[in-house]
């Protein structure tokens, strides 16, 4: 049933049962709040979102109350100004100025609100109450002086997380966040709190003083640490990823990811990563400065193996598909050794699984398989006709039947993903082989051509998670200057000039009868940071906060 009402004059409708401050924001019409988050239950207390509702005249809490038949809602009257002044500066009267030290400056609900709601002046002439900062948890800190006592964080532990760890102490002003005595905030979403406080009470270690908001630049992207396929935005700038945000998803992850996420891209940045070499003992070297992108190197990896097919015939060729690749780049991958030997075998690469699924209270699972496109790989190799093995017969057949492969990898470096016994196959094999990866490990050792691999991070292109869902990615300008992933490689191996067109790869997917290819257009545009969607109450309501 649909409700017919206004806003400020304006005629409304909204279904039955939706909150004001959800049809407010439908018309475009930021309501301030503090403790209102859509994916938490609603509590009330800060008292900032107060508008006026006439006939009555009086002032109702717009997160609490629904909209209303022949009603006019006003957003922005005396009534409602007087309020927000006045919570404005109840909530600075203890709150320290140190903006420009706090790291939620830029970002921050407080300081944009005593710009557009507060006064410039304080009555307050007493000594404020200091609290001093704790540490909460392996990766957030507690400024409980800049805390507002949204109880945000504390609801997240108890109806999100399911732990608890977090409650409120205390009485009248002397009230405060804490943990319960021996039981830190170490739950694996923990994270998540500094997303949802919108003070700077709540901060992440890892980012901790490290940079100023107004200088990143954010990238939408797939989380690649598990098969979830959780919605972020990777924050960077001058080439150094400093933080990962989730981005709202209400079909994957909603607007929360897993700290094993949010902190797992280091490997990004390692310097123990790989730089292009062709082993010494090769008859063909290039110059390091030529680049995974050179067309040198696309044209010797074609040339040497074209030549082991000639001396070998047709099957002599296979390809390894990793599942740490976007499905542009395995297509390829596989595209390019059917075009040089059509009997070319391929098969799937490892696929690390750890420990079992975890499912939270809130729904949201961590998955125990530890990579993010193996479904995209599967759905490669069931459009592909020819022969096709599992990866340990794969490397069975090496220097017998198989006399050169191409080996995907660029797994991080705290995956487990070749054997010791597989290593041995490798090593003991003679043939040509060429590895893609970023670390050195057991199979560069063994590869005559070894390839700089890129991360998910920086990598554009399509993963499909454990839903058979189909995501779009982009790549964050972030990694070594000569490391890449294949994409570019691979696209000039294919014989193509000038960047990779993803477009044209997925109607040649569509065309090789890819399953889920070309992909549907994402729900928000994924060229720019989409904001939290979904509500509890109203789906697919904005949420403004979470722009942040």
């Amino acid at each position: 049933m649909t409700v017919a009402f206004t806003i400020n004059g304006q005629p409304c409708q909204a279904p039955e049962g939706t909150l004001i401050i959800e049809a407010c924001q439908r018309a475009g019409i930021a309501i301030p709040r503090y403790c209102f988050h859509p994916a938490l239950t609603v509590v009330g207390s800060c008292r900032m979102c107060l508008v006026e509702i006439e006939p009555a005249g009086k002032l109702v809490p717009s997160c609490q109350t629904h909209v209303g038949k022949d009603v006019n809602i006003l957003t922005d009257s005396p009534k409602v100004q007087a309020n927000r002044r006045a919570v404005m500066e109840y909530l600075l009267i203890n709150h320290p100025l140190d903006c420009p030290v706090c790291d939620q400056a830029g970002e921050c609900y407080l300081q944009d609100y005593a710009f557009n709601h507060g006064s410039p002046l304080s009555r307050f002439a007493e000594e404020k109450i200091k609290q001093p900062k704790k540490d909460v948890g392996r990766n957030i800190m507690l400024y409980m002086d800049r805390c507002v006592l949204c109880s945000r964080c504390v609801r997240f532990t108890r109806e999100i997380a399911g732990t608890g760890e977090l409650t409120i102490t205390g009485r009248g002003n002397h009230s405060e966040i804490d943990i319960f005595p021996g039981r830190p905030l170490d739950n694996k979403m923990s994270g998540c709190v500094a997303d949802i406080c919108p003070v700077g009470a709540l901060l992440d270690k890892k980012f901790l003083h490290r940079q100023r908001v107004w200088r990143l630049s954010a990238t939408p992207s797939i989380c690649g640490r598990c098969s979830a396929g959780c919605n972020i935005n990777i924050f960077h700038n001058q080439g150094q990823i400093w933080r990962l945000k989730p981005r709202e998803n209400a079909a994957v992850n909603g607007p929360w990811m897993c700290d094993e996420g949010r902190y797992g891209w280091d490997h990004v940045h390692d310097g123990n990563r790989l730089d292009f070499r062709v082993r010494a003992t090769s008859a063909i070297s290039l110059p390091l400065g030529g680049g995974s992108k050179g067309e040198g190197l696309a044209e010797l990896i074609r040339s040497r193996l074209s030549e082991s097919v000639r001396s070998h015939g047709a099957g002599s060729l296979s390809a390894v598909l990793s599942p740490m690749w976007t499905a542009e780049e395995q297509f390829m991958l596989a595209r390019v050794v059917r075009a040089l030997d059509p009997q070319a075998t391929l098969a799937l690469g490892p696929v690390p699984v750890v420990g079992s699924d975890e499912t939270f209270k809130c729904g949201f699972t961590i998955r125990a398989e530890k990579c993010p496109n193996r479904r995209g790989a599967e759905r490669v190799l069931a459009a592909m006709s020819g022969p096709q093995a599992s990866f340990d017969a794969l490397l069975a057949k090496l220097s017998s039947s198989i006399h050169a492969l191409w080996l995907s990898a660029d797994y991080p470096p705290d995956v487990e993903w070749l054997t010791a016994p597989q290593a041995s196959r490798l090593k003991a094999a003679n043939l040509l082989l060429v590895v893609s990866d970023m670390f050195p490990g057991p199979a560069m050792d063994a590869a005559t051509i070894q390839l700089p691999g890129g991360s998910w991070a920086e990598r554009s292109g399509t993963f499909v998670n454990c839903a058979g869902l189909v995501q779009q990615l982009l790549a964050a300008p972030v990694g070594p200057e000569f490391a890449a992933p294949a994409a570019d490689l691979l696209w000039r191996v294919l014989g193509q000039t000038g960047p990779v067109d993803l477009v044209d790869l997925w109607h040649q997917m569509a065309d090789a009868k890819v399953e889920g290819y070309p992909p549907p257009p994402p729900a928000d545009p994924i060229v720019k940071p989409a904001p939290f969607a979904g509500n509890r109450s109203a789906p697919g309501v904005c949420d403004s906060e979470t722009t942040r």
